[in-house]
């Protein structure tokens, strides 16, 4: 029996399907949005077959582990992307189950951790880069600490090594980071 407020592997692999679902019925909303990076028209039909490779793959792993189950979602994802929109929901989902390996569930409140300021900055930053960027600055807006942003720039500086890192007080209102890339 699942423990209320847990996300286990049949909760995870539901969740999936009804993304797909919800993907399936809003594509041509989201199609007819002019959308970064490539305003072209077809964001919610690439997001749309992502998901859909996504769902396929883990159709099979019922009774699985949540760790297995996140690293098919994953691997999916990434294999089955299309378009930038794609590219971007696999890494969205990469840096929602990078933390799931050998758990069975994992409570609600630690889903925030597995996607934390670190994870998704990390996630932007991979998906968003532009070519040849020397330089990421990490802005942090009101309200973040020098160490919270100071982790967030570790993270950063841990997968983007060739990327010279600095953080700057934004304190804007609004946004927790602002990144920018030249």
């Amino acid at each position: 029996m699942r423990e209320v407020g847990t996300l286990d592997a049949p909760t995870l692999r539901r969740a999936m399907a009804l993304y797909a679902q919800a993907l399936e019925a809003h594509r041509e909303e989201i199609d007819s949005l002019n959308v970064f990076p490539v305003p072209d028209g077809d964001t919610g039909t690439n997001m749309l077959l992502t998901q859909r490779a996504v769902d396929e793959a883990c159709a099979g792993l019922d009774g699985a582990p949540i760790g297995t189950l996140g690293d098919t979602m994953a691997r999916a994802a990434l294999l089955g992307a299309r378009g930038s929109s794609g590219v971007i929901l696999s890494q969205i989902l990469r840096g929602l189950t990078e933390g799931l390996d050998g758990a069975s569930g994992v409570r609600w409140g630690e889903v925030g951790a597995i996607a934390s300021p670190e994870a998704a900055a990390v996630i932007l930053v991979r998906a968003l880069e532009p070519d040849g960027a020397e330089l990421l600055t990490l802005y942090l807006g009101e309200g973040v600490s020098d160490e919270e942003g100071e982790r967030v720039a570790a993270a950063l500086r841990e997968s983007q090594a060739h990327l010279e890192i600095e953080v700057q007080r934004g304190d804007q209102p609004g946004s927790a980071y602002l990144i920018g890339m030249e």
